[in-house]
């Protein structure tokens, strides 16, 4: 089934959103083939709501002490903001509205820096 069809569809049975992951094996926020995606849920005015998963692991060494979820979970989260901002997806998609799990994880304290990024990337 096409997948816009069904985002019609839950739309219009009062829908308001859908939950995303904060990447798709190799593939960031901000790559084109989620592009549709963001298309219809700007056009239909429904939210993403982006959840971390599958935080790495850094070769081992996030493996104690419930490291994942401490430490990989917030710049997980952190690292999908920066791929959304980096690759201009609110400017493609104006009215694509975005909530980030966990108040943004570490993003909050690396928006400075972010900010500096794409200023000169």
């Amino acid at each position: 089934m096409n997948e816009n069809v069904e985002l019609r569809r839950c739309a219009a049975l009062g829908v308001r959103g859908f939950e995303i992951g904060s990447h798709v094996g190799e593939k960031s926020l901000d790559h084109k083939d989620f592009w549709p995606l963001y298309k219809e849920c700007n056009d239909t005015n429904l939210v993403l709501f982006v959840h971390p998963w599958d935080m790495h692991t850094w070769d081992g060494r996030l493996n104690k002490y419930w490291m994942p979820w401490l430490v990989g979970m917030p710049s997980e989260t952190a690292q999908a903001i920066a791929s959304v901002l980096m690759g201009n997806i609110l400017l493609l998609f104006p009215r694509l509205r975005f909530c980030f799990a966990h108040g943004g994880g570490s993003y909050p304290m690396i928006a400075g820096r972010v900010a500096h990024g794409f200023k000169v990337r």
